[in-house]
């Protein structure tokens, strides 16, 4: 499989819009091989994730628009790899700025950029007429909670920032992210898919996914495997002490994931445990979790995820 290159306009999808996939010199452990800006549009363009505050990349951006307006900025969410950028760029072309507003700065909340102002309120479900193309505006929040993805009605192309990324799911950093929403998110745009015609996903890292019913359905399969095995390590650690810590939680329930990466994992693992625990299924003390008693509680009885 070839790599992405970084700094290049590559084609994508092959449809009546011309969309063209930019890579960011942004290549890390939690960016994969960088963050994707998507130019869309043939005479005037519109761009998803201008991504950091990369000067080299933005000017690369402009380069590529070969003296064409840019009359649109998309922005899935604010975190630090996809949304600093949109400044740089804005002061350069003038563009309309689409998104949602950065959550109050929250620590451990991960990086927002607190200085992106869109033109003005979205809304979950507007349509913005791009004269060549329309944008259908879906809110997704989990991975964050302005977190919101892009339909290019015409291609059946959906642009999923990090709600959907190709070969790994989204770290949750509680609390501006929450597992009940993210869950809550991947099920909406399961059910809209067809009522949507989607075709393909572009994510925010990585390669553009087909067959979005399969990979929607494989996320939610793996999270509640996921959810599955904390149940079960937590209620193994209980019989053994009682309660469990998050320390203590993490090899049993992320034995798959190398041990460099427990840190990060830990976090979506927390992100699990709330979820659980909003659901009625396990209760904390301090930093102490156990499985809730069985029987204790009607709804802990009669959930059914």
């Amino acid at each position: 499989m070839s790599l992405l290159k970084v700094g290049i306009a590559e084609s994508i999808g092959g449809g009546r819009v011309p969309v063209r996939r930019v890579l960011a010199r942004n290549a890390s452990l939690m960016t994969g091989s960088g963050t994707n800006s998507y130019l869309l549009g043939t005479e005037r363009l519109a761009l998803v994730d201008p991504g950091p505050a990369d000067p080299l990349h933005i000017q690369t951006l402009l380069g590529i628009l070969e003296g064409r307006p840019l009359d649109w900025i998309f922005v899935t969410h604010t975190h630090g790899d996809h949304a600093p950028g949109t400044a740089l760029l804005q002061a350069q072309t003038g563009a309309r700025i689409v998104g949602l507003a950065a959550p109050a700065a929250v620590s451990g909340a991960g990086h927002h950029d607190q200085t992106f102002v869109p033109a003005r309120l979205y809304h979950d479900g507007e349509v913005i007429d791009c004269g060549e193309f329309q944008m259908h505006l879906l809110h997704t929040p989990g991975h964050a909670s302005n977190h919101l993805c892009f339909l290019l009605e015409e291609e059946g192309m959906l642009f999923t920032g990090d709600h959907i990324l190709e070969g790994t799911t989204p770290v949750i950093l509680p609390p501006d992210g929450n597992m009940g929403h993210y869950l809550d998110s991947l099920r909406r745009l399961q059910s809209l898919s067809l009522a949507l015609s989607l075709r393909s996903l572009a994510p925010g890292h990585g390669r553009l996914l087909e067959d979005p019913q399969m990979v929607i359905e494989t996320l939610i399969r793996h999270r509640l495997r996921r959810e599955a095995k904390v149940l079960t390590a937590l209620t193994a650690l209980n019989r053994l002490a009682g309660h469990a810590t998050l320390e203590e939680l993490t090899p049993a329930v992320y034995d798959d994931v190398s041990v460099h990466l427990w840190p990060w994992a830990q976090r979506t693992l927390l992100a699990h445990l709330l979820k659980l625990e909003e659901d009625g299924r396990v209760e904390r003390e301090g930093e102490r979790w156990h499985v809730f008693p069985v029987g204790a509680s009607q709804d802990a009885t009669n959930h059914d995820s």
